[in-house]
C-alpha cells in the first residue's frame, strides 16, 4: 500500500521491554531514520493496553502529539485530528513534525492497484537493527531500561467441579436435579 522500505528492530536484548523501554528503542530509531513529518501510532497494543508508547515516544522525541484520533487530516506543514469525546467531538490541530495516536477503525484501507500488489511481491528489503544499530548503550533497553518491576508471575488456576449425569425418567431427573441445586444453595 505504498511503503518504500521496512526497519525491523530485533535483539535479544530488547526483550522484556516496558514501555518506556520500548518507547526508547523505537525513538532511537526514528532518531537515525532522521527526516519525517508524521509517525503514526496506534492507539494501544493488545496486550499490555496502557497507550503509553505513542506519547512516551513523542516526549522522548520532543514532539507534539494528537492522541486518539478517530480523523486526520493534513494541511501544508499542519496535522488536524478529531477526537471523539462522551459529549461531542474535539478538533486538534498542531504544525509537523508531530505524533498521532489513532483509534482502531478511525481508517478503512483502500483497496491498492493491481500493480501495487505485484509490486510489493518483489524484491523488498526490510532492514533489521539490533541495539548496536541504533548506537545506544544497553541500559535503556530490555529489561535493564525497564523501570516496571514484576514481583510475581503466577497461572491462574480453573477449579473444576465434578460432573454427575442424572438419569431416569424426565420428572424423576427434574426432581433430582431441584433437590441437587436447593442442596447447594442455589434454589
Amino acid at each position: 500500500m505504498g511503503v518504500d522500505g521496512a526497519v525491523l528492530l530485533c535483539d535479544p536484548c530488547f526483550a522484556g521491554a516496558d514501555t518506556l523501554a520500548t518507547s526508547y528503542a523505537l525513538s532511537a530509531a526514528i532518531e537515525k531514520l532522521a527526516r519525517f513529518d508524521l509517525i503514526l501510532c496506534g492507539k494501544e497494543t493488545s496486550d499490555g493496553m496502557t497507550a503509553q508508547v505513542g506519547p512516551q515516544v513523542a516526549e522522548l522525541l520532543n514532539l507534539p502529539q494528537l492522541p486518539y484520533a478517530t480523523e486526520v487530516s493534513v494541511h501544508d506543514h499542519s496535522v488536524r485530528i478529531t477526537q471523539k469525546l462522551d459529549q461531542g467531538l474535539r478538533v486538534l490541530e498542531t504544525s509537523m513534525p508531530a505524533l498521532i495516536t489513532v483509534e482502531p477503525h478511525s481508517n478503512q484501507p483502500r483497496i491498492p492497484a493491481m500493480d501495487a500488489i505485484m509490486e510489493a511481491y518483489r524484491d523488498k528489503e526490510v532492514q533489521v537493527w539490533s541495539r548496536g544499530d541504533l548506537g545506544q548503550g544497553g541500559e535503556h533497553f530490555g529489561l535493564e531500561g525497564s523501570p516496571t518491576v514484576t514481583k510475581r508471575v503466577y497461572r491462574k488456576e480453573v477449579k473444576r467441579g465434578t460432573v454427575a449425569m442424572l438419569e431416569g425418567d424426565p420428572d424423576e431427573v427434574a426432581g433430582a436435579l431441584i433437590e441437587e441445586l436447593k442442596g447447594k444453595g442455589l434454589l
